[in-house]
């Protein structure tokens, strides 16, 4: 993994190779990119193999980010509904996270001339074309779904009683 920072703190990685060689793995992470973490920390973290049988390990100095870019890392890629990932990635200073993965699978986190605040997710694949999701922060400090999104924005009930 190669890494640039704009300051002078460094997170590094090692690769380890693993004892494990099964067929059918899920799909890994090729290349971890950041900017602007904490308004200070540019990380650009590229896998040199896609083996998912490696292991890598990340190391660095206190407050460098570390621990951020794992938590962001599984914020995006969980599965789980309704646990708060989109909250928590809106409370965590960055201006883009993108993640490669192994098969070309692009998922990027961003906002606009900001590092804090409502952001925005764009999917891709090759061959296809992107999809850009916006989040609306609500005024609970909880980002909107989608649902929430189309309640705010349609006109109000017509109904009237007699």
């Amino acid at each position: 993994m190669e890494i640039s920072s704009t300051k002078p703190r460094q997170l590094s990685s090692r690769r380890l190779t693993s004892i494990d060689s099964e067929a059918d793995r899920p799909v890994g992470v090729q290349r971890i990119t950041v900017q602007r973490l904490f308004g200070q920390f540019d990380y650009d973290l590229k896998s040199e193999t896609t083996d998912l049988s490696d292991l890598f390990i990340l190391y660095g100095d206190n407050g460098s980010g570390k621990t951020t870019l794992l938590r962001l890392l599984f914020y995006i890629l969980s599965l789980a509904r309704a646990a708060g990932h989109r909250t928590a990635i809106q409370e965590i200073p960055f201006e883009r996270f993108e993640v490669l993965l192994v098969d070309k699978t692009s998922i990027v986190l961003w906002r606009k001339n900001s590092i804090a605040g409502a952001y925005a997710i764009t999917f891709s694949q090759v061959g296809m074309k992107p999809v850009t999701v916006p989040l609306v922060p609500l005024q609970t400090g909880k980002i909107a779904s989608r649902r929430q999104r189309r309640k705010k924005l349609s006109p109000p009930s017509l109904k009237t009683s007699i």
